[in-house]
């Protein structure tokens, strides 16, 4: 008989057999043991051809008990062959009943068991015949109330539409209590759907009929969902979008304190990303605004807070004033208000924004042109600062003819705008037409703020300015006044060559530095080199005797700190030796502004003035020093960090110069201060300065 035809015949013979003694069933649990019907524990025979072979799954004539329960006239079995013949014997039970959206039914896992042996360990099962009732809650639930279901049918997206829609209510007016909860939405479909309907299949075939009947059945209207009526949270006050000149972006709202998109966010492109203010945004939304005012109020300083006195009445007092279309900051606004109301001066930095919670302040999401993130975060001014190249490389590919041109070294091109407004993506930007200093050369470029322009073609009319008065200035590097001695004085800062280029370049800051931004033509370009030329040499000598002073008392100085000195004037030397590496280091003529240059002859006479006193009011010295040291550390940290983000910071470099001032007046005040100081003013000044 051929193998296939044996092996037919013997599963036919032991299933006849298997249906008598089923319960003589066993599988293996052990290398030589069996675990069989009721939980009992046999071997194979040793006679038997199994002994040795030892099948996973076996059945016996007999089972014998001797020295221990033996199965004789054993044979091997295929355990699917059990469960068809013991049907009516078998034991079902169900767990891990789910929803299953690829299959859109409720399935379980079943587990099959004959006299307690189990015999299916798992297998997924639909559970709609086995438990209509329940399967039928499971659908609802979840592949209705919780949306994890996929049907084309138009209820479906209403109803996930509306939930989101008032869900927004919810973060507009960062409530929990609007929206009803899913066992109102569960109540819902249960009383519009029969019994019998439990998964997705079904649910169709039953929804095109009720539906012919009446098409809205299933569509939720805002009553079934509303637990109360949002009367506060009207579009009005929280809107969808934010206008910007003729701009409008959208806006989105949540209500999720700690994460990233708490509060209002607003989708920026990043070609717009430079064109708005962020002042213009920190005026949030209507409905926001009192608590922003009352946080804001809060933040002041404890003997300014005082005197508004409950916040929220005093906020409530600056709404009632607040313009329909802001044209100032809302800092400046409420400082204002408040100084009206309590006739106390009230200045915008007496508040502290950085104590608002994220939801007061607007978030920014900024997208390139097919909508993909490219930034996110509180802080405008610093992806301004981050996107600025992308922004300019936008501007740069935008469609306007004559604002890309390169190597320029003299005014062959036509008067140049302040201004364009070009359409770019769909959006209104304007652009800011200016020169660009190459070094070598000077670039026309179209920038994207106001501020940015104004520096960078101030730079750039310099540099053509330079190019023009080339013969001029090189006559004059040949015939500086006093370079000699000059060039002797400096030699411990750098070569004669090195200061003369420095001389060069301060007399054409100098005689370059009127009004250059706004030359916008040929003719005002003119007009300003000749009137350059005129100034060349008199600004020449101006700045040659403040470099001869500077440099005189510099090494004065620098002598007299390089000697031996007693112990008592040690600690103010090694203050002044800290000093001066900072006031007179290489390329101190190009790096120090004019206004200031001036005055340093005074403040090294001041250290020389400072260093005689320190001997016999060392005392005294180090009292004042207390109050300087820490003001030029705080000084040193914060220039440490704005070269590291390239920020320049003009507050920053206008405290600087004040401390040196106020060095003057603690420890040479015969020498005069030239403006009004003190440490009070000096703390003033450091709030204006760039975190």
């Amino acid at each position: 008989m051929p193998e296939h035809q044996e092996h037919i015949r013997y599963g036919a013979i032991h299933r006849a057999l298997l249906a008598g003694l089923l319960g003589n069933v066993g599988t293996r649990t052990d290398q030589a043991e069996y675990t069989g019907a009721r939980n009992t524990r046999f071997s194979i025979f040793p006679g038997s051809a199994l002994f040795k072979r030892n099948p996973s799954w076996v059945v016996a004539f007999e089972l014998v008990q001797t020295t221990r329960l033996y199965a004789r006239t054993a044979a091997r079995i295929n355990p699917l062959w059990i469960e068809p013949l013991a049907e009516h014997l078998v034991k079902r039970t169900h767990s891990e009943t789910r929803w299953q959206s690829d299959t859109a039914h409720v399935v379980a896992d079943e587990k099959v068991s004959l006299y307690g042996l189990t015999i299916v360990p798992r297998r997924p099962v639909h559970f709609g015949p086995i438990d209509p009732k329940v399967s039928r809650e499971i659908f609802i639930q979840c592949a209705l109330v919780e949306g994890d279901y996929r049907t084309s049918a138009p209820f479906f997206k209403h109803n996930r539409d509306l939930i989101t829609e008032l869900e927004q209510l919810e973060a507009k007016g960062r409530r929990r209590d609007l929206l009803a909860d899913a066992k109102a939405r569960f109540e819902f479909y249960d009383q519009r759907i029969p019994a019998g309907i439990h998964n997705g299949p079904l649910f169709e075939k039953w929804r095109r009929q009720a539906e012919a009947k009446n098409a809205q059945l299933l569509f939720m209207k805002r009553e079934d969902l509303l637990k109360l009526d949002p009367e506060d949270v009207s579009r009005g006050r929280f809107p969808d979008s934010f206008n910007v000149g003729d701009a409008s972006f959208r806006l989105t709202y949540q209500f999720d304190p700690g994460t990233e998109l708490d509060g209002v966010t607003i989708t920026l492109p990043v070609s717009f990303i430079t064109q708005v203010s962020p002042e213009l945004f920190q005026w949030l939304v209507p409905g926001l605004l009192a608590d922003k005012l009352t946080a804001l109020i809060r933040s002041m300083p404890k003997q300014q807070r005082v005197n508004f006195i409950p916040a929220p009445q005093f906020a409530q007092l600056a709404m009632q004033k607040a313009p329909a279309q802001p044209s100032e900051s809302l800092l400046t606004f409420l400082a204002g208000q408040l100084t009206k109301a309590a006739g106390i001066p009230i200045h915008a930095r007496d508040f502290d924004p950085s104590t608002l919670p994220d939801f007061l302040r607007m978030n920014f999401r900024v997208v390139d042109e097919s909508g993909k993130q490219l930034a996110i975060g509180r802080d405008l001014p610093r992806l301004q600062k981050l996107l600025g190249a992308k922004v300019q490389s936008s501007l740069a590919s935008a469609p306007v003819h004559g604002f890309n041109r390169d190597n320029i070294t003299a005014w062959d091109f036509g008067d140049l705008p302040d201004r364009i407004e070009l359409k770019h993506q769909g959006l209104t930007l304007q652009g800011y037409p200016s020169l660009v200093d190459q070094t070598t050369a000077v670039s026309i470029r179209l920038l994207d703020t106001p501020a940015s322009a104004e520096t960078s073609h101030q730079a750039g009319i310099h540099r053509l300015l330079k190019f023009a008065l080339q013969p001029d200035l090189k006559y004059l590097s040949k015939n500086l006044p006093g370079i000699n001695a000059l060039c002797l004085n400096y030699a411990t800062l750098g070569s004669c060559s090195q200061l003369k280029d420095q001389l060069i370049e301060a007399i054409a800051d100098r005689a370059f530095s009127t009004g250059l931004a706004t030359i916008r033509n040929a003719t005002a370009f003119e007009e300003q080199k000749i009137q350059a030329r005129h100034s060349l040499f008199q600004i020449a000598t101006e700045v040659t005797d403040v470099a001869g002073r500077v440099l005189s008392e510099y090494q004065t100085l620098s002598r007299t700190l390089s000697a031996s000195l007693p112990p008592q004037r040690q600690a103010a030397a090694r203050d002044l030796r800290e000093q001066l590496t900072h006031l007179v280091a290489p390329g101190f003529l190009t790096q120090i502004p004019w206004a200031w240059l001036q005055h340093v002859p005074r403040y090294l006479k001041g250290m020389q003035i400072r260093l005689e006193k320190s001997g016999p009011a060392a005392a005294r010295d180090a009292q004042l020093t207390a109050q300087s040291a820490p003001l030029w550390q705080q000084l040193r940290q914060r220039r440490t960090a704005h070269e590291a983000q390239k920020i320049h910071d003009l507050s920053l470099e206008q405290y600087r110069w004040m401390l040196e001032e106020l060095r003057i007046s603690l420890f040479a005040q015969e020498l005069r201060t030239s403006i009004p100081i003190s440490v009070e003013r000096l703390a003033k000044q450091w709030a204006l300065v760039k975190p």
